[in-house]
């Protein structure tokens, strides 16, 4: 056991080693490893070892047989200090001893991942096996699990914890050969030294299968091909081991990185550190929170600054009437300034002014949702000590009533025998009811309430601020001087925002085309009036009363303001509303199918994605289809009805109708990343469908380019002439797109193909916008289950200028970008003063925020 190679001797090492793994598993009573046990091995067998630390054999033996010797032994397999030894236990401990050079916290990492410890046998199954690894799919498990395992186990289907250490321990820290030679093995399907074009072809499927990709066949020979033109230098018909080598050695750094992707998975966790007194501290007063958001930072402190002024004034004030009065007015003069500021936050076309002005520079408006919750519950915190005040002032300076009798606690909150108030003593009653509004107003208003599908709950509890507002008045005789000036802007904002208002100035608005796109994302097409004007980044508010009559949700506009006559709205169904607006037309798609005997439901999401990209140019010629003459009428549920006459062999009896929705748009209203033709150096971050603010501000840079571009009468040269109105500042834009899955792309493949297409043509000598796709799902070049795939799509798009995944001149990057390599090179290009503007998960926000300050650029993130 210990004497694997049959040398005749152990080493003290070894041995040591192999007993530590058993001493980390029994657990003393204090909780540690058993480490007395293990020191007196230590001891004993460097008594019997020689000068190089080699115990022969005879000695060994003879030590084993002392009662000392097993008696220790007893103890370390004594898992539970119970006296006795399962079979479980002595399998185990044989584990262990034979992976006397793994470390212990490795081994005890690897024991859990693959939930060793399941099955009596301490065998690990090919599903165990590929739920520890993550590995998805079952050819490149089959093939590690077959190479891992060796002759000691007769079992078909399993491997011991032996093979699986050294087998990982290689994956993770072998060397460059030894890598390969695995790597080789695994593409080798039939074991004859030789890669042939069915084993790379079923290898490149394989890959494409674990990175979650879509390839045809065609694709998938092309891959086959570029990859054998490339090794088989000989064009033998076949790859050999050492061809492997010299290919792989045309790419620095991926052979001697090569791993798995699970790598990152099988890396002990740091142990848990004792509790310091800078870990009970908030994270958001911490200084690593100060430095990343000091504007955000500084405003909070500005505001508690006031809020704590106007607590000393008042208490200075009312000190001579006691301490209860003194608490309740103190709490009081601040509800009357936060009442009324949690209104100005969500003044949004207010804000959308601010923005235009220099005020944007000192205030935080991106964060002023964040601001209008964080107010909100600052008011509960005030409402509280408010009342805490006056029911002890009650309780400690009772009222008279005129019968000489004092009037108790609920006469003052439940009736107006207390006298108090300046609306005819109603402030008790006044003030109960606006505690109970607050709490349903708090609990509704959490995040639980909307994620479980009831919006609607949530949007009609929080319009009980029109009944506080009014209470408030009534109860607090000085209120009405807060609130006046941004009470009435607030109605005003409201009346504009309103339904019949909207109609009156914009005219009547419906949802042109509905198209369902991958990933549960709906694409509106809506009518856009004449006098509709905004700016690259801008939302709106949208509702529909088809899907629900008082629902109104905030979408960035992904048309560009350029796009005359229609406006844009990607919308990703992740909520109750959404999810069914994107069931209603895929519903819609289905039957129109039905109605025009068109099977294909990609056919008609073509066609309706042509109709919104130019409709003036839409004929229906795909399915076989032409109107002559639409009528359109609206036909009193907020549906456009169209007529269609149609000429075509698909005849139907009677005319067909295409309905149109009635669609209410409120806006548009400035989001951060209408900031971006004021940068210098633009670089814009989209995670998912947060990409749709940015479509539309590339949208606009094209079609600037495009209106200043001067074509040569006696040539086909172009060139840019003026610089374009709004451009005059923006020197370089960066555009980061990553998406999981490779059907995500299909959202604006086509705005980007344009993009791309347009830069070709201006033949500039520095490209104006870059830029970097990245998908997550994809396995990188360092793995060995992405590597072939990786290395064969570098060689297509060198060869033919065109990505395969995306159809994109830009190649599309595995994995997430590397943000310090990013932020680096982007430092070096000089080109300006360095701004970044984000929309997508928060936490990759966070992320790149970091990286941001690091390298002293500006951050602006789109509220997603």
């Amino acid at each position: 056991m210990f004497d694997e190679k049959d040398v005749g001797y152990v080493q003290v090492q070894e041995v040591v080693g192999s007993l530590r793994l058993l001493s980390q598993r029994t657990k003393t009573s204090s909780g540690k490893g058993n480490t007395k046990s293990l020191k007196w091995f230590s001891s004993t067998l460097e008594d019997l070892a020689d000068a190089n630390g080699n115990i022969s054999d005879e000695k060994f033996k003879d030590q084993m047989r002392q009662p000392q010797f097993m008696e220790n032994i007893f103890k370390l397999m004594d898992v539970n200090n119970d006296g006795e030894i399962s079979l479980n236990q002595i399998v185990a401990a044989m584990d262990r001893i034979e992976c006397s050079t793994t470390d212990s916290r490795w081994y005890e990492w690897i024991e859990e991942k693959f939930s060793v410890d399941s099955n009596e046998s301490r065998l690990i199954t090919l599903e165990q096996f590929k739920k520890g690894l993550h590995i998805e799919k079952s050819f490149f498990a089959e093939r590690f699990f077959s190479l891992f395992k060796t002759d000691s186990i007769s079992e078909a289907n399993a491997i011991s914890m032996k093979d699986l250490c050294q087998g990982l321990e290689l994956l993770t820290n072998g060397s460059q050969i030894e890598k390969l030679q695995f790597l080789f093995k695994v593409y080798d399907i039939d074991g004859n030294g030789e890669l042939d074009r069915d084993e790379m072809r079923t290898i490149l499927e394989s890959c494409v299968e674990e990175s979650s990709l879509s390839m045809d066949q065609q694709q998938l020979e092309e891959l086959t091909d570029i990859l054998f033109e490339e090794s088989d230098t000989e064009q033998k018909g076949f790859i050999t081991f050492d061809e492997l080598q010299s290919f792989l050695d045309k790419f620095p750094g991926i052979a001697e990185n090569l791993t798995i992707s699970a790598g990152k998975w099988l890396i002990p966790p740091n142990k848990s550190k004792k509790n310091t007194i800078s870990s009970y501290i908030p994270k958001y007063l911490t200084w690593n929170y100060i430095s990343n958001n000091p504007d955000r930072v500084g405003f909070i402190f500005f505001y508690l600054l006031i809020n704590a002024a106007l607590m000393i004034w008042v208490g200075i004030i009312r000190a001579p009437m006691g301490v209860y009065v003194v608490l309740a007015r103190i709490h009081g003069m601040c509800l009357n300034l936060n009442c009324t500021f949690v209104l100005v936050l969500m003044l949004k076309m207010c804000l959308t002014w601010v923005r235009t002005t220099w005020f944007r520079k000192i205030l935080p408006i991106d964060d002023h949702i964040m601001f209008h919750k964080l107010v909100g519950f600052f008011i509960a915190y005030l409402s509280f000590g408010h009342t805490v005040g006056h029911i002890g002032s009650y309780i400690a300076i009772p009222g008279m009533k005129e019968d000489g009798t004092t009037v108790a606690v609920w006469e003052y909150l439940f009736t107006t025998r207390g006298g108090q108030g300046w609306f005819n003593s109603s402030a008790g009653i006044t003030g109960v009811i606006l505690t109970l509004i607050l709490i349903i107003m708090i609990i509704c208003s959490q995040p639980f309430v909307r994620k479980k599908g009831y919006f609607e709950l949530f949007y009609w509890t929080h319009h009980l601020f029109i009944a506080f507002w009014v209470l408030i008045i009534l109860h607090a005789p000085n209120f009405w001087k807060w609130i006046i000036v941004p009470g009435v802007l607030y109605i005003i904002e409201r009346i504009i925002r309103l339904r019949w208002f909207n109609l009156a100035r914009y005219g009547p608005t419906y949802i042109e085309e509905g198209i369902t796109l991958p990933s549960k994302v709906t694409h509106l097409v809506i009518t856009r009036p004449p006098n509709f004007k905004f700016k690259p980044g801008d939302y709106v508010h949208i509702n529909i009363p088809a899907i629900a009559q008082n629902e109104w949700h905030p979408f960035t506009i992904s048309s560009s303001p350029e796009q005359d006559g229609v406006l844009w709205v990607h919308v990703r169904g992740v909520g109750t509303w959404t999810k069914k607006l994107y069931d209603y037309f895929e519903q819609d798609i289905i039957r129109e199918g039905r109605r025009r005997s068109v099977s294909n439901r990609a056919a008609i999401r073509r066609e309706r994605t042509f109709r919104a990209k130019d409709q003036e140019r839409y004929t229906e010629e795909n399915l076989g289809n032409d109107n002559e003459g639409v009528v359109s009428d609206e036909n009193g549920n907020g549906e456009m009805e169209e007529k269609e006459n149609t000429l075509t062999a698909v005849r139907e009896s009677a005319p067909q109708k295409r309905k149109k929705l009635r669609i209410y748009v409120d806006g548009p209203y400035g989001a951060p990343s209408v900031h971006i033709f004021e940068a210098e150096h633009a670089v814009l971050i989209a995670g998912g469908i947060g990409v749709t603010p940015f479509a539309s501000i590339l949208q606009s840079i094209m079609k600037k380019v495009q209106n200043a571009t001067i074509d040569c009468p006696n040539c086909q040269h172009k060139w840019v002439g003026m610089i374009p109105e709004g451009l005059q500042k923006l020197r370089k834009v960066d555009f980061f797109w990553i998406n999981r899955c490779q059907r995500s792309f299909e959202w604006f493949l086509s705005l980007l193909n344009e993009l791309e297409v347009e830069q070709c043509c201006q033949r500039l000598t520095k490209s104006f916008v870059d830029m970097h796709i990245h998908m997550t799902s994809a396995l990188n070049k360092n793995d060995m289950k992405g590597i072939g795939l990786q290395l064969a799509l570098d060689l297509i798009h060198a060869k033919n200028s065109v990505d395969m995944i995306t159809g994109l001149r830009t190649k599309t990057s595995p994995g997430r970008p590397n943000w310090d390599k990013v932020f680096e090179n982007i430092s070096k290009e000089k080109r300006g003063k360095v701004t970044v503007f984000f929309c997508g998960a928060p936490v990759m926000g966070k992320v790149i925020k970091v990286y941001c300050r690091k390298y002293g650029f500006g951050f602006r993130k789109e509220n997603f």
